[in-house]
């Protein structure tokens, strides 16, 4: 009788933790996230998209491809840079695969995932892509960055990435996936100053920009994100289709690094190409900056000096110096 009784009470429905009672992290969070997403979502021990250490990296790439992913504001400048720099220095070849404004008759149809349908069939992709790939032991850097067809898409996959990989390894090279991440705000709020969004416009765009990083993985640039995920903030159901597309997706990268290390992501790209670690590039920053100066001073009984320095950056910075002076009176 007793474990009937026990048995019934289990199979009552459980009270589901609310979200005003959650605390960042808490067991009750992670639980909800867990039944929402089929995911356990508190915060990694570890970032596992890097090696621990170099013995854990994979041995450098004697040939191949090295596919960058830049997903904006992320720090891809810096990496698209560096390769620009380096590559004819160590006998690679570099194909810089993007294109913001794309011409009328480069365009795919209106709603097509193509907006830029001409990628392949550009200079860079003719001149210097494919002729390298034919080679007995190609050597190839490729940054895809705006406009180029996402990953998700079922045609770069299938008929580009994956024959591509395949041809490589029937001549003993490598197909390698690279990117990074970036803490999701700050990656957002990047980007819109990036845009120079005005005040006023700022939390709607935010919302249109919801899930950037996973939208860009799957579909890459916002012209070609499906117009459902183009209104407003990500409905938690299409959020879990993100959230589970992009890390299949990601689960085929061979490094996937972070803004907020990218000292270290470069360090194993550079293990990766058999490049010097000590080839460390500058961190290049993108946007505009706007620094406004205002000094005021009041003579009575005492000099006010206020200095104000507001920069606006991807990382945002706000120095505030205020000094009081006394100074005596003296009798006419």
């Amino acid at each position: 009788m007793v474990s009937l009784l026990v048995e019934a009470a289990l199979a009552l429905p459980q009270p589901v933790p609310q979200f005003n009672s959650l605390r960042p992290g808490s067991p009750s969070e992670v639980q909800l996230n867990a039944q929402a997403t089929g995911y356990d979502d508190s915060p990694c021990e570890k970032w596992t998209g890097v090696p621990e250490t170099d013995k854990d990296a994979e041995p450098p790439m004697k040939c191949g491809v090295l596919w960058y992913l830049h997903i904006p504001k992320t720090g891809g400048t810096t990496i698209m840079h560096h390769f620009h720099d380096l590559h004819e220095r160590y006998n690679w070849q570099y194909a810089n695969m993007w294109k913001l404004q794309v011409p009328p008759n480069e365009k795919g149809p209106p709603g097509s995932p193509y907006h830029w349908k001409a990628w392949n069939t550009t200079k860079k992709w003719t001149n210097v892509v494919l002729p390298e790939l034919a080679r007995a032991q190609p050597r190839l850097i490729v940054h895809a960055h705006h406009n180029m067809p996402g990953l998700g898409d079922p045609y770069m996959f299938n008929q580009v990435l994956m024959p591509m990989k395949r041809s490589l390894e029937a001549k003993g090279c490598e197909l390698r996936l690279a990117t990074a991440l970036r803490e999701p705000v700050s990656e957002v709020v990047s980007l819109m100053l990036f845009r120079q969004i005005p005040f006023e416009e700022f939390i709607p765009r935010m919302e249109e920009n919801s899930d950037a990083m996973a939208k860009y993985i799957l579909w890459n640039y916002h012209t070609q994100w499906p117009l459902e995920y183009q209104r407003g903030t990500t409905p938690n159901a299409n959020g879990v289709k993100l959230l589970q597309r992009s890390r299949e997706l990601l689960s085929k990268f061979s490094l996937v690094g972070q803004t907020e290390n990218l000292n270290q992501f470069i360090h194993y790209i550079n293990l990766a190409l058999g490049w010097p670690t000590s080839d460390v590039p500058r961190p290049w920053v993108t946007g505009s900056m706007l620094t406004l100066t205002l000094t005021l001073t009041l003579t009575l009984t005492l000099t006010l000096t206020l200095t104000l320095t507001l920069t606006l950056t991807p990382t945002l910075t706000l120095p505030l110096t205020l000094t009081l002076t006394p100074t005596r009176s003296r009798a006419a």
